[in-house]
C-alpha cells in the first residue's frame, strides 16, 4: 500500500516541478529602461509611428541580450496573450484629434502577421494635463523570428515609467501540431 502512495506523490510532485519549470519561462513584461529616469512621470518624445518597445522571439539555442533598451527576447515559441499600453499626458502638434497605439506581430511569413490596436479621441486641453492611456491585448501565436512591436500613434510625450508604458507576453500553451490529411 505504502509504495503505491509514494510512487503517486512521487509523480505528482514531479509534475508540479515540471508545471514550476514551465510557469518561470512563460512570460516577459517590458518597460523602457532609461539611465536618465530620475523619477516617476518622466517623459519621452515620440513621432507618430515610433516604435517604443519591442520583442524579439528567438530559439531557446540563441546566446546573448539585445543591445538596446528597447528590445527584449522571448526564447519559447508558443500562444500566447500579448499585452501592450501607452500613457501620454500632452499633444504635440495640431490637427490630430485620435491617438493611441498599436501592437504589430510581424512574420516573414504575413499571412501569420497581425496587428492589434487601441485608439482614443484626446482629452480636451486641461491645465495640468491628465495622463490617458491606451491598452489593448489578443491571443497570439509566436514562431521564431517574429518581432513584436510596440508602436506609438501619438505625437507628443509619453510616460516612461514601468507601469505607465509597457508590453508584454504570457505563454498560455504549446503550438498545436499542424494536422495532416483531409480531416
Amino acid at each position: 500500500i505504502y509504495s503505491g502512495v509514494i510512487r503517486k506523490v512521487q509523480h505528482n510532485v514531479t509534475q508540479l516541478q515540471e508545471v514550476r519549470k514551465k510557469l518561470t519561462r512563460s512570460y516577459i513584461h517590458h518597460f523602457r529602461r532609461d539611465d536618465n529616469v530620475t523619477k516617476p512621470g518622466d517623459h519621452w518624445n515620440v513621432t507618430t509611428g515610433e516604435t517604443v518597445l519591442s520583442i524579439h522571439v528567438v530559439s531557446e539555442d540563441t546566446r546573448g541580450n539585445p543591445t538596446d533598451n528597447i528590445t527584449a527576447i522571448i526564447r519559447d515559441e508558443g500562444v500566447y496573450l500579448v499585452y501592450g499600453q501607452l500613457t501620454y499626458d500632452r499633444q504635440i502638434g495640431r490637427g490630430q484629434s485620435r491617438n493611441g497605439q498599436s501592437i504589430l506581430v510581424i512574420s516573414d511569413n504575413k499571412s501569420e502577421s497581425m496587428k492589434l490596436s487601441c485608439t482614443q479621441m484626446y482629452p480636451t486641453q486641461t491645465n495640468p494635463p491628465i495622463a490617458t492611456s491606451c491598452y489593448t491585448a489578443g491571443v497570439v501565436p509566436l514562431h521564431e523570428g517574429m518581432v513584436i512591436k510596440l508602436t506609438a500613434h501619438v505625437l507628443g510625450e509619453i510616460y516612461i515609467d514601468h507601469d505607465k508604458t509597457f508590453l508584454g507576453a504570457v505563454n498560455l500553451a504549446e503550438i498545436p501540431p499542424e494536422t495532416s490529411g483531409g480531416g
